[in-house]
């Protein structure tokens, strides 16, 4: 990414579901983020970070926002930044278990970041509904003159149908056919004038899945950075 923090500054951003981060002292956040590290991420999205409350606390080179539940160690998003960097971190919010956002003051225009988590295809409408309608109040709150990337496990499959989605899908779509969160997500991008960033660029299909599941050889791409 280009830009965050100085325009001369090439800014590495990713995002990933660790499935935990785990307790503090199970040393489970200490070997994602040198998996992070090991990429070159400047910042990076995390889902399912699973730890209580929110705040932030430097780690391994990084500083960690997080936002998560109260109680339950379910759900919960974080985003790390790189230390060098965050001091470019001018405000933050924790939304809620699933949703997330933090503000960097650079130097050409301002870069607002939203992390998310959605519910998976099999949850209920209402809670599928729930988070989508918190996404749209976070997006409309945020100033138009910020870059603004929304990135994470949206757990939707946004297909590859580019001559109907044209300012919303590239040529380079994983597979055939949306997925109900797909459509809602699809939604989201027409509405707001976001890109499914990845749909743009050629690579090899394998480095394109974000899912797995084992034995049965299923894959997908439910992860993304929209900007």
């Amino acid at each position: 990414m280009w830009g965050v923090v100085s325009p001369r500054q090439t800014t590495k951003i990713g995002c990933v579901n660790v499935c935990t981060m785990g307790k503090e002292d199970e040393g489970r956040a200490e070997l994602a983020i040198q998996s992070i590290r090991k990429y070159e991420l400047d910042v990076c999205g995390i889902s399912e970070a699973r730890w209580l409350g929110s705040g932030k606390r430097s780690m391994e080179g990084y500083t960690v926002y997080w936002s998560g539940r109260k109680e339950g160690h379910y759900e919960g998003v974080a985003v790390a930044v790189r230390n060098n960097l965050a001091g470019s971190v001018t405000a933050w919010e924790p939304v809620n278990e699933r949703l997330m956002w933090i503000r960097c003051n650079a130097k050409n225009v301002p870069v607002t970041i939203v992390q998310c988590y959605a519910p998976t295809d099999c949850s209920d409408e209402e809670a599928k509904d729930v988070f989508y309608d918190q996404l749209e109040r976070v997006l409309s709150s945020i100033s138009k003159r910020d870059i603004l990337i929304v990135m994470g496990d949206f757990n939707a499959r946004v297909g590859s149908d580019y001559k109907t989605w044209t300012k919303t899908l590239g040529r380079y779509g994983v597979e055939n056919g949306e997925s109900d969160n797909g459509l809602r997500l699809l939604d989201l991008c027409a509405t707001n004038d976001l890109c499914v960033l990845g749909t743009f660029f050629q690579h090899k299909r394998i480095h394109k899945y974000t899912w797995y599941q084992r034995g049965k050889e299923r894959r997908s791409q439910i992860d993304y950075i929209l900007i």
